[in-house]
């Protein structure tokens, strides 16, 4: 049975007789002896195809839509997992100031209470102050007190983020019962979530949320 080779036919063909007159054609890609020649000397149509699929392979890289949802939700994951981190730390910051400001505030009501000066606490820009509270006389004394028989004490907050709400002054002794009183203190980056330091006047200032029994 005669064949026929196309081998330089640029789809690299090689078609065969078939029973009944039907041609079969078998994809080779490229030839044998046309692999066998040298780059420079095989045929233009052949050179482009054997370049098709490197080109193919160049054009599709890159980034599919799923990898680029996927990053998109690993950085959003990250961004808050940050935000939250933040939160906690200045919430646990607020309550470091809150048990400090208490203790502080013990402190002065019991060296007014040994001195027999009675003290005044007040917020100041950045901080607060424990002073000598004017006009009220010393224990034992109906004399006024003298504002300048005690320095004053300057403090500062250990965050410049916190502040006091309000502008509210305590007084601390010289009398081992006090009037029940309270401060709140709040942070800048956590609004609305502020910590009280209270006392009922019997028992020690302490630090806890509004509202909760001193």
């Amino acid at each position: 049975m005669p064949t026929s080779a196309v081998g330089n036919s640029p789809e690299g063909l090689l078609r065969m007789p078939f029973s009944r007159g039907q041609p079969l054609l078998l994809a080779l890609g490229e030839p044998s002896f046309v692999n066998d020649r040298p780059a420079g000397n095989r045929p233009a149509s052949v050179r482009g195809l054997s370049a098709r699929p490197a080109q193919a392979r160049t054009e599709q890289a890159g980034f599919t839509l799923i990898e680029l949802m996927v990053v998109v939700a690993i950085i959003a994951i990250g961004s808050a997992g940050v935000m939250f981190a933040l939160r906690d730390s200045a919430a646990s910051q607020l309550e470091r100031e809150g048990l400090r400001l208490a203790a502080m505030l013990e402190s002065a009501r019991a060296q007014s209470r040994s001195s027999g000066q009675a003290l005044r606490w007040r917020p100041v820009e950045g901080g607060f102050v424990v002073e000598a509270a004017a006009g009220l006389p010393a224990a034992g004394s109906t004399a006024p007190a003298n504002p300048s028989a005690t320095a004053a004490r300057t403090s500062r907050w250990l965050s410049q983020d916190t502040r006091v709400q309000g502008t509210p002054e305590l007084v601390l002794g010289p009398e081992p019962l006090l009037p029940p009183q309270s401060v709140l203190i709040e942070s800048a980056v956590l609004p609305g979530r502020p910590v009280q330091v209270a006392t009922d006047g019997l028992h020690p200032f302490r630090a806890g949320t509004p509202g909760a029994p001193p």
